[in-house]
């Protein structure tokens, strides 16, 4: 993990995405799997998505979301190719690690374990 990535990562998983809606409604425009680091990439679209058209909308914000260190990961997704997108995020904290569990849209769920989450903002 890099300084910049050691700054920007996540002290509390759990509650930095209930804040976000659980990304509900941000769409996937990235995916990528780096075996030999162990890291998981998704780049979406806004982080504030949940909240479009609420008075609590922030404005549109791209991020990239790192996982490091995943492990146990299991990825059955259906893509679209007008719609790849995140219905929800949940994390559940585990001694060490975070158990995460990325519901798509249209279907289907990313499900994996890491060590730690940062969050890059892109816009």
């Amino acid at each position: 993990m890099t300084a910049e990535q050691s700054e920007n990562m996540i002290e509390n998983p759990a509650g930095y995405f209930e804040e976000l809606g659980g990304l509900h409604d941000a769409r996937i425009n990235e995916f990528s799997w780096d075996k030999k680091e162990k890291s998981l990439s998704v780049v979406v679209d806004d982080i504030n998505s949940n909240f479009l058209d609420l008075p609590e909308y922030k404005g549109e914000k791209s991020a990239e979301l790192i996982f490091s260190d995943v492990s146990s990961l299991d990825i059955n997704t259906q893509i679209d190719d007008e719609t790849f997108g995140i219905s929800d995020l949940e994390v559940t904290d585990q001694a060490g690690s975070h158990e995460i569990l990325l519901n798509c849209t249209p279907g289907g769920s990313i499900k994996f374990k890491c060590k730690a989450i940062v969050v890059r903002e892109l816009s």
